[in-house]
């Protein structure tokens, strides 16, 4: 079966394994699935937006279903791969309605 990665619920299904989202409010996550991008990488094709979760596929030793915040380029895909991602503008935008999603980029509280 042929998934619909644009489908709000496709999406919310990843979001939703992700550990820096376990937090936040249902309402919270509709939003944030709303705001992701799918883009489809080939073996070797460099990613070109800063934050993104690994929705299938695999970027060098990069756990899936994890945020990465990638603000060096130069990472590409090391298999076909398909990439939730934000803009640098939709990452800021989220920061700011999402302040505890900083603190999961930065390492956590401690």
């Amino acid at each position: 079966m042929t998934r619909n990665w644009n489908s709000t619920q496709q999406k919310l299904e990843v979001i939703c394994q992700a550990e820096a989202f376990q937090g936040l409010s249902w309402e919270a996550l509709v939003s944030l699935a709303e705001r992701f991008q799918v883009h489809s990488y080939a073996t070797g094709q460099t990613i070109g937006q800063p934050v993104f979760l690994i929705a299938e596929g695999s970027v060098k030793a990069l756990p899936v279903r994890q945020l990465i915040w990638n603000p060096a380029t130069g990472l590409s895909a090391s298999s076909d791969s398909i990439l939730l991602q934000l803009s640098r503008r939709e990452f800021v935008r989220t920061i700011q309605w999402f302040p505890e999603l900083a603190l999961e980029l930065l390492g956590g509280d401690s």
